[in-house]
């Protein structure tokens, strides 16, 4: 009798012991997928640009910032007129840069 005490024993103690391996994993996962969450959160669009470089320096229109964005052409004309979007004027098209427009919707 004093065996099958023993097996049981044993037997719930691994079972113990597999347990707390499985809530180990999970706590190392849980906190796996937090931290790389949080990465990718701290690359911002402010910092893609800059690593991306060149890429985000052309100019875009009202329109296609407007697009972009998800505002209004009306909005976007108004953020200049505040001078919070900056913006060039080439004959009578206005330009806007990308990488400005990146900045400037993190701070809003």
């Amino acid at each position: 009798m004093e065996t099958n005490k023993n097996i049981m024993t044993t037997d719930s103690g691994s079972k113990g012991q597999e347990q707390d391996i499985m809530q180990i994993k999970f706590r190392i996962y849980q906190e796996l997928q937090d931290y790389v969450k949080q990465t990718l959160m701290d690359l911002t669009l402010a910092e893609i640009s800059k690593r991306m470089g060149a890429i985000f320096n052309f100019p875009l229109t009202v329109r296609q910032v407007a697009q972009l964005t998800g505002r209004s052409e009306q909005n976007i004309y108004k953020m200049m007129q505040r001078e919070r979007i900056p913006y060039t004027k080439v004959g009578n098209q206005v330009h806007i840069n990308l990488r400005d427009i990146n900045n400037i919707l993190i701070q809003v």
